[in-house]
């Protein structure tokens, strides 16, 4: 039985990777899954999409750093909406009544022996519901006083490690509500409009706050650039799992029309090194970040190298083709608006129903869905509530373009 494990964060995927290491000595039935274990060359969102529509447990990694990471909660939100699927929060350094909806709706577990124990057995007896093979109860018992302590060291070790990065994850999130702050201002002189901004379904029952301040980004172009102190050689790196390190690897970004190199792999830096291969500089690159320079391209001191859009995250596409839709419903699976400013239509993904799988796929001159090169997977692209859509079915498309953002979770004080 597939066992999703959802992360965001370095604290987060600590607890994941270690929980995936544990499960399979004490449910050996079970096949855990991260996003980590995503093959060199594969599309990073369309193999994410393929393992929650095959998941049928999911265990959302929760910390203090991550209660309102967007790809938490598409995760949980696409795992929750699979018939059978069993989904349950894993609190490290967070108690149950810190959990806001729409994560507080399902079973918390806490890093207490019995509450572990719980868990497992649940675990067990969906491999029984999936048609697979339990443990006998009093087997899975002894098993877990077996490695329940080696478990709890190492998730005790992982919460008290780490400050400095979640001291800098605070810094950053500080620097992004100063952006958006100053983008509502403009709006607010803009349009006269004061308080929250709403974007209204059909029933006028959904909300997506931030819509605006999205549209007005986009329509301006504004982005945030990153930019290097030091001269030297830029490397492109990407985390390697079992060398616990970053080494080198061009294969993280695909170049686009614009003769950019957009990045699709998570877990990966840009450096500058010298001649001699020391490293004078080392930056986290996202996906979607765009970088302006190749690999192996000799930068000058103070050169933008880095440019990206701290308001949303966004889909992208690794293949050549055309644009096609899959469930899109106008009303049901999204509604159109007009930005009232500039005149562009925005398509913006709603609160669809559970039997509809709204997507975008890219295919070929002969209407087949084209694969991600390297891999079998399907260029399918699933759109979570709140996506907004910049394309238009039938749309030209190469490597790199932006198929869709989803917008950071952005409320008016």
């Amino acid at each position: 039985m597939l066992v999703f494990l959802s992360w965001s964060g370095n604290k987060s995927r600590a607890v994941a990777e270690t929980l995936k290491q544990w499960l399979v000595q004490v449910i050996q039935a079970v096949d855990p899954w991260i996003s980590c274990d995503i093959a060199k060359g594969s599309r990073w969102n369309s193999e994410v999409s393929a393992k929650l529509e095959a998941s049928k447990f999911a265990i959302i990694c929760l910390t203090r750093e991550n209660l309102d990471a967007r790809w938490i909660l598409f995760e949980a939100g696409a795992i929750s909406k699979l018939n059978d699927a069993s989904v349950c929060t894993l609190l490290l350094d967070i108690t149950p009544a810190e959990v806001e909806q729409p994560l507080s709706q399902f079973q918390h577990t806490t890093i207490e022996k019995s509450d572990f124990r719980k868990l497992v057995h649940t675990m067990n007896d969906a491999l029984s519901r999936a048609g697979e093979r339990g443990l006998p109860s009093q087997t899975l018992d002894s098993i877990f006083e077996t490695f329940w302590p080696q478990l709890q060291n190492e998730l005790v070790e992982i919460s008290e490690t780490q400050y400095a990065e979640e001291h800098k994850m605070r810094s950053d999130r500080a620097i992004l509500e100063e952006i958006v702050e100053i983008l509502r201002n403009q709006e607010r002189q803009q349009s006269g409009k004061t308080g929250e901004v709403h974007i209204r379904s059909l029933d006028n029952t959904q909300t997506f706050p931030g819509r605006d301040v999205i549209k007005a980004w986009l329509a301006r172009g504004l982005h945030s650039f990153e930019s290097t102190l030091f001269g030297g050689i830029l490397r492109y790196k990407k985390f390697d799992m079992e060398k616990k390190t970053y080494v080198f690897d061009k294969s993280i970004a695909v170049r686009n029309r614009e003769g950019i190199w957009v990045v699709k792999v998570r877990n990966s830096q840009i450096a500058i090194i010298d001649n001699t291969g020391n490293t004078l500089d080392a930056r986290t690159v996202n996906y979607g970040d765009r970088i302006m320079l190749p690999d192996g391209s000799t930068v000058e001191p103070d050169q933008k190298l880095v440019e990206r859009d701290p308001l949303s995250m966004p889909i992208i596409t690794e293949v050549a083709g055309k644009v096609a839709f899959g469930d899109m419903i106008e009303n049901m699976s999204f509604i159109q608006e007009t930005d009232t400013a500039t005149g562009r239509i925005f398509k913006i993904m709603i609160d669809w129903p559970s039997n509809l799988r709204p997507r975008i796929a890219i295919k070929d001159k002969k209407g087949r869905s084209v694969k991600i090169p390297g891999t079998n997977h399907l260029a399918r692209y699933l759109l979570p509530a709140g996506a907004i859509i910049l394309v238009d079915k039938g749309d030209d498309v190469v490597p790199g373009d932006v198929l869709a953002r989803i917008p950071l979770e952005i409320t008016e004080a």
